[in-house]
């Protein structure tokens, strides 16, 4: 990986260092201090896939300008556009293999990321912060498949799980704030949105796109969004917040009145955006709706963190 370390080197552009998005404990375990490392890593990794995928475009900007020209005579285009032939573009194999390479570490330190089990909200964050990348924090991402989505968010899950239940506070403290937490209601809103909606869908069998069932399917939309925006303030909240989202897309939640109904991915939204998400150009930008529940995820992590 000589190669990566030389373009990563000279000329890395700036982006938020892993130390800004954790609060590092006092004495990391040895697991903490690896998932740091590797945090670091990714980083690096990630910052020189940027630059390649910058290069890789320019080469090709500039090898399809003069068919570009040709746009107004079809047949000069087409044919022009036939003959094109990228792999003997200059320099396009190099930063093509390039790419490829960094593609496979970055899977390597991903893979490593996910088997190890944190001690602390430092190394979660980490973790976190991986999860914001593949569901499309930044523009140029590689494709994150549902595979790769669904063990991340399980991962996760997991690793908040295991901290709740090591937490040093009282058993009743935590339940008395879990109590006005205003992330179970938002989750009951959900649920009772989509009881709703069976209900609506039953009264109008011969019709799924009446209007009623638009507006019912609108206002199941409306209450998911809302647990992308509803911070939990604890991590019992944390924990239900996830536990639900895994039960949606496993057709594990619990429906009153529809034992028999199940639900699945499909019931979120499928992008948000939000004017305070831009690209470094001030594009908003569209992410998936998993980014937006992982984010609010990490900040209610990190507020809970300081104000303990």
């Amino acid at each position: 990986m000589a190669t990566t370390t030389t373009v990563a080197a000279s000329a890395v552009v700036a982006s938020p260092s892993i130390a800004s998005e954790i609060i590092p404990s006092a004495t990391p375990s040895p697991a903490d201090a690896e998932l740091l490392r590797l945090g670091a890593e990714f980083d690096r990794f990630r910052d020189a896939m940027l630059i390649a995928e910058a290069e890789n475009n320019r080469l090709l900007e500039a090898a399809h300008a003069p068919i570009e020209a040709l746009r107004h005579d079809h047949e000069a285009f087409a044919a022009a556009l036939e003959k094109l032939d990228d792999s003997k573009i200059p320099g396009f194999l190099k930063v093509d293999g390039l790419l490829k390479e960094i593609s496979e570490q970055i899977d390597r330190v991903l893979k490593s990321m996910i088997e190890i089990q944190p001690a602390s909200f430092s190394s979660v964050a980490v973790k976190l912060r991986a999860m914001r990348w593949l569901t499309g924090f930044d523009e140029d991402t590689p494709d994150a498949s549902q595979d790769w989505d669904e063990e991340w968010f399980n991962t996760i899950d997991r690793d908040v799980r295991r901290l709740a239940a090591n937490e040093a506070s009282p058993r009743g403290h935590i339940e008395s704030k879990a109590a006005v937490d205003p992330i179970f209601a938002a989750i009951e809103n959900h649920r009772h949105a989509i009881c709703e909606l069976y209900r609506t869908e039953d009264e109008h069998p011969d019709d799924d796109d009446s209007e009623y069932v638009r507006a019912a399917h609108s206002h199941m939309d409306d209450t998911a969004i809302e647990l992308t925006n509803v911070r939990p303030t604890t991590m019992a909240g944390i924990f239900a917040l996830l536990t639900y989202v895994n039960q949606i897309n496993t057709g594990k939640v619990h429906l009153p009145g529809y034992p028999d109904r199940h639900t699945e991915e499909e019931f979120w939204p499928c992008e948000l955006s939000d004017d305070s998400v831009k690209n470094p150009r001030g594009r908003v930008l569209e992410l998936p709706f998993p980014y937006w529940i992982m984010e609010n995820i990490r900040a209610a992590i990190l507020e809970i963190r300081a104000a303990a």
